[in-house]
């Protein structure tokens, strides 16, 4: 044998294979992909439709299903929008959504 891997396989987003030569016999190498499976350059590219799928679920429940519309069609004319259009990609959450952080900073200290 040549030293290369001769057993990758993917395990989900990672890949591991066992190294069989007879300098280093069972030794087990892992290693992390360089691009998410969903990446363009990944196994499994996304296309828009995966996109949009994915915005609905994570916004569902969260904002009006309007806003979720709304947000939707100015995204997907982005290219066309004019500078002054702009400001449409803003998403417009529900009253009492945001709640009012009383601490100062993200560990609470004060000034």
């Amino acid at each position: 044998m040549d030293g290369r891997l001769p057993c990758a396989r993917s395990v989900g987003e990672g890949i591991w294979s066992t190294h069989h030569n007879h300098q280093q016999r069972g030794r087990n190498i892992s290693d992390e992909p360089a691009v998410a499976n969903d990446h363009p350059l990944g196994a499994t590219p996304w296309v828009r439709a995966d996109y949009i799928r994915k915005f609905r679920t994570l916004t569902e429940g969260i904002l009006a299903p309007q806003e979720i519309e709304r947000f939707l069609d100015v995204a997907q004319r982005l290219p066309k929008l004019t500078a002054a259009e702009l400001y449409q990609l803003e998403i417009a959450l529900p009253a009492g959504t945001l709640k009012s952080n009383p601490r100062t900073g993200i560990f609470g200290f004060h000034k």
